[in-house]
């Protein structure tokens, strides 16, 4: 089972509403508003889940993942993108890939499983 998710929205609002869900089903979450910052804190500390956004700033939801997993000392990395309605996220760079409005309660089965 997952346990320290590191979350990443460039929307305070969503962010916080998905953090807090996340939180109360017993999850450990580390939020961030880019893809930068939080790749900087999983070079701190490897989560077991990493829940983006696909459309981020700079660096954009894929290559966040990209990125993570190569750092990731061998530990597999279980990656949720999402995805705003009729946005093509590519699925080879995630596991799973949620249309927004996001279903929390399906966000949270996933990462349970």
């Amino acid at each position: 089972m997952v346990k320290r998710i590191v979350l990443v929205g460039a929307h305070t609002e969503p962010r916080d509403l998905t953090q807090s869900a996340l939180v109360a089903a017993g999850f450990e979450v580390d939020a961030h508003a880019s893809g930068e910052a939080a790749l900087e804190a999983m070079r701190a500390q490897a989560p077991d889940a990493l829940v983006t956004d696909f459309t981020l700033g700079a660096l954009g939801g894929a290559e966040l993942a990209a990125r993570a997993r190569v750092g990731g000392a061998g530990r597999r990395l279980f990656v949720v993108a999402l995805a705003e309605p009729g946005v093509a996220a590519p699925p080879s760079a995630f596991d799973e890939v949620l249309r927004k409005p996001v279903d929390l309660t399906e966000l949270i089965a996933l990462l349970r499983a």
